[in-house]
């Protein structure tokens, strides 16, 4: 019942020993492609509890049969080719030791242990794989249906299936490996998590990996087991120490560099991949440290700025200088970081901003995750003025990356025209206000020198008029200085004829007088009465 249906099938059985006690036996069928074979002992005791143990090897094309046999229907199993040491309990317990075989191209070894109990069987154990795809891993988890993928499509949108009714079976497998690809490529290293599984649900819990020099955890579930198409998903991962490069695709990461630090969580519904990504939902925050963007160089408006007879350049050479400046370095930036949503199927970075190199970084991307469609973009204005003038500031100049195509062959548009108009009209403002300047000092000079002659005019005018009326005034007091000397010769004149008629007149009465006065007698002297005096 565990081969493929591809054909006859040879059995071949032998036994021996007492079938009350212990019976050594082999066994062993072979098809077309495929075989199991055991060689071991059995204890048959009263066929209600039969145990044994030996060595089991098989070589299984489809492994489904063995998966439905063990109560896991819906988890999908790869063809294997290996053996194993087993012991067995019937309806109690089922052991797998020293297994190791391959499937495909890997190689794997491990431990299994399978125990029954009242409320179901439930599987144990380790898995130790050479490498591991990730493509493997989706099928295991919701069936090879899962990774079908129609023509044109990104995604693989085939149906997901959990299995058609619960599982009588739970299980927990610690799963490890090496290496971990996506096709043919390396995706990480030292890849670890649990595989496990409930009657409705299967999940990859615990996942932690090696990727770009840092960490990536992640812990994932889908729901659920039976006859409805529409499957859910939720989960949360984190990134630790991660260079970009790991994260993005060539092209992507051509461009950008860095190491990122990232947690997140998401769910979601839907019947296919596709569909899944389509209406992912989620938030989550983020951060970039030494982050690199090329062709984005800061010192473009520095060079802009030292550019002589801005206002003389055509648009067409200003813009040519601007994208030569922009290609000519990388715009670096110590640490970004931010918050992002999910939302619809569609990843959003919003209001991204940070500092650097004088500059200043603003802007915002969307990832479409079912298409890997980019769309947003990002600006770059310099912090404060660069020139004197001021000619080239944040005002004025600012560079936008306008972002589309996929995250696989991103396009980036640059928008420099508002830029360079923005910079031609501010340096045409700053050349005529400095030859208005220059015609208001020229005007302003013939304006003083105009002045400075009519003062002068006027002042010799002044100094003519002061000199007459001076002249004028020295002439008048010479003349009343005349007049009065003359008045006072004439005065005196006059006095001093007076005087002499006064004194004729005098004269001439005195001796009239002198002339009608008898003679004077002569006076006797003094008495001597004979008195002494001493």
């Amino acid at each position: 019942a565990l081969l493929p249906p591809t054909g006859p099938v040879k059995l071949v059985a032998s036994i021996d020993g007492d079938p009350t006690g212990t019976l050594k036996t082999q066994f062993s069928a072979t098809g077309a492609e495929d075989s199991i074979s055991f060689d071991g002992t059995v204890q048959p005791g009263d066929l209600t509890a039969v145990k044994g143990e030996g060595h089991l090897a098989l070589a299984l094309s489809d492994t489904s049969a063995l998966v439905d046999k063990a109560g896991l229907a819906g988890v999908a199993a790869p063809p294997v080719k290996g053996e194993a040491d087993v012991r067995f309990e019937q309806g109690r317990s089922l052991t797998l030791d020293n297994v190791s075989g391959s499937s495909r191209l890997t190689g794997f070894s491990g431990r299994f242990s399978l125990a029954a109990s009242q409320n179901g069987a439930a599987l144990s154990g380790n898995l130790t794989l050479d490498s591991a795809d990730i493509g493997g891993l989706v099928a295991a988890l919701g069936s090879p249906t899962a990774l079908m993928t129609s023509k044109g499509k990104h995604w693989p949108d085939g149906p997901i299936s959990l299995g058609e009714a619960p599982r009588s079976t739970t299980g927990d497998i610690v799963v490890e490996t090496p290496v971990l690809t996506l096709g043919s490529a390396q995706v990480a290293t030292d890849a670890g998590f649990h595989l496990a599984w409930t009657a409705t649900g299967i999940g990859i819990h615990k996942f932690e990996a090696q990727l770009g020099g840092g960490t990536v955890t992640a812990d994932l579930g889908l729901c659920c087991a039976g006859p409805a198409a529409v499957k859910q998903i939720e989960g949360e991962a984190a990134l630790k120490g991660v260079a970009l490069d790991a994260l993005l695709p060539p092209a992507a990461a051509a461009t950008l560099s860095g190491t990122a630090n990232a947690s997140g969580r998401f769910n979601g519904q839907g019947d296919s991949v596709e569909a899944l990504l389509k209406d992912l939902t989620g938030d989550g925050s983020f951060e970039v440290t030494g982050l690199t963007v090329q062709k984005f160089d800061p010192k473009v408006f520095a060079a802009i700025a030292a550019t002589p007879d801005l206002d003389k350049l055509e648009p067409g050479d200003l813009t040519q200088r601007v994208s030569s400046s922009l290609d000519a370095g990388p715009l670096r930036l110590p640490r970004l970081e931010g918050s992002f949503t999910v939302a619809g199927g569609v990843l959003r970075l919003p209001n991204l901003g940070a500092t650097a190199e004088g500059t200043r970084l603003f802007g915002g991307v969307t990832l479409n995750l079912a298409d890997l469609g980019l769309g947003g973009g990002f600006s770059l204005t310099p912090v404060g003025t660069l020139d004197a003038a001021g000619v080239v500031s944040e005002t004025t100049a600012k560079v936008t990356a306008e972002l589309s195509g996929t995250l696989a062959a991103p396009v980036r548009k640059l928008d420099i025209a508002s830029m360079v108009s923005a910079i031609k009209v501010k340096a045409l403002e700053v050349e005529v206000a400095r030859l208005e300047a220059l015609k208001a000092a020229d005007d302003a000079r013939a304006a003083a020198r105009a002045k400075a002659s009519t003062a002068a005019r006027k002042e010799a005018r002044e100094d003519a008029q002061a000199a007459k009326l001076a002249a004028d005034q020295e002439a008048a007091r010479k003349a009343a200085q005349a007049a009065a000397d003359a008045a006072a010769k004439k005065a005196a004149a006059d006095a001093a004829a007076k005087k002499a008629a006064a004194d004729a007149a005098a004269k001439q009465a005195a001796e009239a007088a002198a002339a009608s006065r008898p003679a004077p007698q002569q006076r006797p002297g003094p008495m001597d009465l004979g008195i002494p005096f001493q």
